[in-house]
């Protein structure tokens, strides 16, 4: 319902706006419209824009004051009509006749006129029935003085030639001055013939080809860009975030649009946390972006004694949900910062859950020293008698390996047949219940870290195992998943455990040394990632859309992710064909990326964010900079690629690499002229990468 006033009660007294009401269809015709053939929406343009120049202009004062004031009768009498009277007709007569009437062969001009025609006869009967409420008659107030000369004013417009040399005349000759001198000069002398409009509309046709995607391409950068901008200077806490993205929910609903504010948000997050340190309202933040449904806040926490933080942890520990691999990671990392804090605000009595906790939590990502510390932690707890936690559920703890899912899942069957068999449901729910003891797990996660580490020998293997066994025959009381758990590792045959992640490998930490802080960098990196995994749709819509051979686009989060991830051939064969592409088709500035912003910098590789950083040794404040050499804010993609090949090269360790050498000379030299100084950056960067490259081969140096 929106509030209107009737045409036949307007002016009067009583009957103001806010006094009646209509029912609006607005979003049905929105779908309506949506589903309009190409034919049918340029149709539906047209007539709105000849009947607004030539109909609508002549009875409308109140919009048009250049029109004299109406004072005659017949003048005052003269109907009033809307783009709603076009819109109904077009709706009507897309209904009622067939497709093959609208098909790509069809004359527009025959269309519209045929359309004008039957226009001009509803308004002489007084007759246009509502799309929707076919009683509702939306000329029941025309006045039958008035009708007649708004038919023959629609009327004037019937005839085929005459329209055609109107809308050559109004349109497309107004429509031309927008193009280039060489296209628009076409237009100026006499088309006398239709060989000499086909050909200059041909030649309209052809340039708008060429600059339609270019343009729209750069209308979607400049909204990136001020989404950036937004981001840039707003200030990143928990509570600011949380109002931003409820403002988001009612700004952009459009999956893109959330998914590029999610990825600037996580770069500018990881950009702060590598430059400083992981903070509470950093960590908060994150829970925001990548948690939103359960969001909370830190006050409070040293009056709750740190649950807040503790229930945080064990939400994001569990969740099963993930939609990548990415994304578990970084719940894992996130869970194991709550914990951190939660050891710093939570009573003594609770530590022990979360020690026992964060051992699992560092066993899964392959921190195996660590993950032995905090499990001896958890025994010296228990040991002194400080522990109030002597077991901990299923539903505190993630999916630690196979052999604890296996014992849950044994368990499970065990009490679901001993249940129909036995009828002995309350004593198995006590007896039986997915838990294990706190010091038990610990054991068993000393033992296996020490086996899957290989860094003790197999005496210290065996007196690990030999104190496991003896505290789990003292165990009071014995829980059947302690027993079984500890059976799979008695078994002589062990299962291999997953490979050291490559952060872990390099650890130091000394089995009895619990570390003070957490090492943020791997949840940086996750970060990252997890910012490429937002931002890939986003452009994957926009590759989707503009991509052709004549502009060629390629999805470069895609690219940079797969760089990230180690993915070096599938990276190398990716860039290699885009730049065929582009210097076959001869359009290498194109696609271009913002470099000015530092949080993108993190997406590059190590060289890049050497190279920048030199800038910003120069030029501390990037937007100063930015004012003082806008065109340095961007580079070619085409850069960008020479440079990712040359890296996935010697990352290979390929042997042919004199033809990108070659290739880069070429660009270098001949796509990047150095009098452009837009290309300043780009010849830069080749520079870097030729050398680069130069450093892994044998040839001798050149003068680049």
């Amino acid at each position: 319902m929106v509030g209107a006033v009737h045409p036949i009660c307007k002016g009067k007294k009583g009957l103001e706006d806010g006094c009646q009401w209509r029912l609006s269809f607005s979003r049905a015709e929105v779908t309506l419209l949506n589903s309009w053939t190409p034919v049918q929406q340029i149709v539906y343009h047209m007539l709105r824009f000849v009947m607004k120049q030539k109909v609508f202009s002549k009875t409308d004062v109140d919009k048009n004051p250049n029109l004299p004031s109406k004072t005659d009768d017949e003048d005052q009498d003269l109907p009033k009509m809307c783009n709603y009277h076009i819109k109904t007709l077009m709706l009507w007569e897309c209904e009622q006749r067939p497709q093959s009437w609208w098909s790509a062969e069809s004359s527009i001009v025959k269309l519209c006129s045929s359309l004008l025609d039957k226009l001009s006869v509803w308004v002489v009967e007084k007759q246009c029935q509502n799309y929707f409420i076919a009683s509702c008659n939306l000329f029941d107030h025309f006045v039958e003085k008035g009708c007649q000369t708004m038919s023959n004013m629609i009327r004037d417009l019937v005839d085929e030639r005459d329209l055609l040399r109107w809308f050559v005349d109004n349109y497309i000759r107004k429509c031309a001055l927008y193009c280039p001198a060489n296209v628009s000069t076409l237009f100026e002398d006499n088309l006398c013939c239709s060989d000499q409009l086909e050909k200059a509309v041909d030649v309209v046709i052809e340039w708008k080809l060429n600059t339609q995607p270019r343009e729209l391409y750069n209308e979607y950068k400049e909204q990136e860009q001020m989404i950036l901008g937004f981001f840039l200077v707003f200030r990143q806490n928990g509570a600011s975030t949380r109002v931003y993205a409820k403002q988001l929910e009612t700004f952009d609903r459009s999956l893109s649009g959330r998914h590029y504010f999610t990825g600037v948000w996580c770069l500018r997050v990881a950009w702060t946390i590598s430059m400083q340190s992981l903070t509470e309202d950093l960590l908060e933040v994150l829970w925001t972006i990548f948690h939103p449904a359960i969001c909370g806040t830190s006050i409070g926490v040293q009056k709750f004694g740190g649950c807040l933080f503790l229930g945080k942890a064990i939400k994001l520990a569990t969740l099963s949900c993930a939609r990548s691999n990415v994304l578990e990671m970084l719940h894992y990392e996130m869970s194991k910062a709550y914990l951190h804090y939660s050891l710093k605000y939570a009573k003594t009595s609770v530590h022990c859950l979360i020690d026992i906790m964060l051992a699992v939590l560092y066993y899964k990502s392959g921190h195996y020293r660590t993950a032995i510390a905090y499990s001896k932690q958890v025994l010296n707890q228990h040991g002194c008698g400080h522990s109030s936690f002597r077991c901990i559920g299923a539903d505190f703890l993630p999916s630690v390996d196979e052999s604890v899912d296996s014992v849950f899942g044994l368990i499970l069957f065990y009490r679901h047949v001993h249940q129909n068999t036995m009828k002995t449901e309350t004593q198995l729910q006590h007896e039986h219940r997915l838990v294990f003891s706190t010091e038990l797990l610990a054991h068993y996660l000393l033992v296996r870290c020490t086996h899957c580490a290989q860094a003790k020998s197999n005496k210290v293997f065996e007196h690990r195992l030999k104190k496991y066994r003896r505290h789990l025959s003292l165990a009071e009381p014995l829980l059947l998943s302690d027993v079984v758990l500890f059976k799979t590792i008695e078994s002589p045959h062990l299962d291999d455990c997953t490979k050291i992640p490559a952060a872990a490998a390099g650890t130091s930490d000394a089995d009895n040394n619990i570390p003070s802080s957490m090492d943020d960098s791997l949840l940086v990196t996750l970060v990252e990632l997890a910012a490429l995994e937002h931002f890939i749709p986003v452009r994957q819509l926009i590759v989707s859309e503009l991509h052709s051979e004549r502009f060629p686009l390629l999805n470069e989060f895609e690219v940079l992710h797969a760089y990230r991830c180690g993915l070096f051939q599938e990276c190398l064969d990716t860039c290699r064909h885009h730049v065929d592409m582009l210097l076959r088709v001869g359009c290498p500035g194109n696609q271009r990326l913002n470099v000015a912003a530092p949080v993108f910098h993190s997406l590059l590789d190590d060289e890049l964010v050497s190279f920048f950083g030199i800038i910003r040794l120069t030029h501390p404040v990037w937007y100063v900079f930015m004012l003082q050499f806008p065109e340095y804010e961007t580079i070619s993609f085409l850069t960008l690629s020479l440079h990712l090949i040359v890296q996935c090269q010697r990352n290979l360790h390929l042997d042919s690499l004199h033809d990108s050498l070659q290739l880069i000379r070429y660009v270098h030299d001949g796509v990047f002229p150095a009098d452009d100084k837009d290309c300043f950056i780009d010849r830069l960067i080749l520079k870097l990468s030729c050398r680069s490259l130069k450093l892994s081969t044998k040839e001798p140096t050149s003068d680049i």
